[in-house]
């Protein structure tokens, strides 16, 4: 990301009016760059330096989203390391006295120091806003060429207001996207509140001399406003593995023998001491057929839990609710239950419940021999 802050913080330089849109460059103060200065001021802002920024520091993971709300893998990375950039603002003036083009330039980084001083941090969401009423002023043009359009054509009146708002919608998408790009490439969660920077450091850049000395015979040192930007670099995925389903647990107590086995107290009521008791975690996802992708998550959606009725049993068995629970936002669902007495053999169930859908009860395989997901696929009643 750090070619989207050398980017925002030339937008947000180019924002204050300090120079003229354009006149705000990112590449080397050099020889090359001075002889082709245009008339009048411009503003130069150079990468100088990086150096990891360790305080910022993280090794905690982050998740991927699920994609239409089922995962068949999990997809884990470290969070974005920082590094402090550190970037050198000169300006320049072409007047031809001396102390006209010095005060003119001092001015400019005047007007840099108090926009960065004030400025912090830099927000991308504060620096690209959504497309102003000028900005969207070709929505109404639009709108009224297509309905002239379709007016012509002998479309109906449904028809040509349809057509309006179609062509409408078109254009403000058009509008909104590209003057929104600068911020959609940034990751969401990089868009607020911001990032931190410090400006004008009190110690002063260390080598400047240096600097101006590597930018070319004849080259003249000048003020610079030095600033130190904290700036995420996203590090590529590292961890995949598949999505746990299913997990059994076993509690007990162990008899002090080589081995440490589980004591097994079978009574006539079969595990009531509580030693070799089994417990189980479930989870899956409910998804729904239909709409813009073949498969959607289910928001929301009733969970039940509940043994499975036995009508082949005298008297017939019936079904057992145990728990209840709702689907989440990506329509994930899960269950902790104990599992069944060895005297009394039940299977599990769970059955899925969403307004305008229905679903078959689905079979839980406590035991799998294979990855086995207990997702929902609901389809229209």
């Amino acid at each position: 990301m750090l070619h989207l802050f050398s980017q925002l913080l030339r937008d947000f330089l180019v924002q204050q009016g300090i120079v003229l849109a354009g006149r705000v460059t990112l590449g080397p103060p050099d020889q090359k760059y001075v002889s082709s200065l245009p008339q009048g001021q411009s503003l130069n802002v150079y990468l100088a330096d990086l150096r990891e920024n360790r305080k910022l520091r993280s090794i905690e993971r982050k998740r991927d989203q699920p994609v239409n709300g089922i995962l068949d893998k999990i997809h884990e990375s470290l969070y974005p390391a920082w590094v402090d950039a550190h970037y050198l603002i000169t300006a320049w003036d072409t007047s031809n006295d001396q102390s006209t083009r010095a005060l003119k330039e001092h001015e400019i980084l005047a007007a840099v120091s108090s926009a960065l001083l004030a400025g912090d941090p830099f927000t991308p969401r504060e620096v690209y806003p959504d497309p102003t009423d000028a900005d969207l002023a070709p929505v109404e043009a639009a709108r009224a060429a297509a309905r002239a359009a379709a007016q012509a054509a002998g479309a109906t009146l449904d028809e040509i207001v349809a057509a309006g708002d179609q062509a409408a919608a078109a254009t403000r998408k058009q509008i909104t996207d590209r003057i929104l790009a600068p911020l959609n490439a940034w990751p969401e969660e990089f868009r607020l509140p911001g990032l931190p920077y410090e400006v004008l450091p009190p110690e002063g850049f260390h080598r400047l001399s240096d600097f101006w000395t590597n930018m070319g015979t004849g080259s003249i040192w000048k003020p610079v406003v030095w600033l130190v930007a904290a700036v995420p670099v996203e590090l590529k995925p590292q961890f995949e593995y598949p999505i746990v389903t299913t997990m059994k647990t076993t509690i007990g107590q162990t008899a002090d023998a080589p081995g440490q086995k589980l004591i097994r107290a079978i009574d006539k009521d079969g595990f009531r001491s509580g030693t070799d008791h089994e417990w189980y975690q479930i989870g899956g996802f409910v998804s729904k057929l239909g709409g813009p992708r073949p498969l959607s998550p289910v928001k929301g959606a009733k969970m039940i839990l509940q043994t499975a009725g036995d009508p082949a049993t005298v008297p017939p068995l019936a079904p057992l609710r145990m728990q209840e629970t709702r689907t989440d936002d990506n329509g994930k669902y899960q269950f902790l239950f104990a599992g069944p007495l060895r005297s009394q053999p039940r299977r599990f169930q769970v059955i899925a419940q969403a307004r305008g859908l229905k679903a078959d009860p689905l079979d839980v395989v406590l035991s799998p021999t294979e990855p086995f997901p207990h997702d929902v696929v609901m389809q229209p009643v």
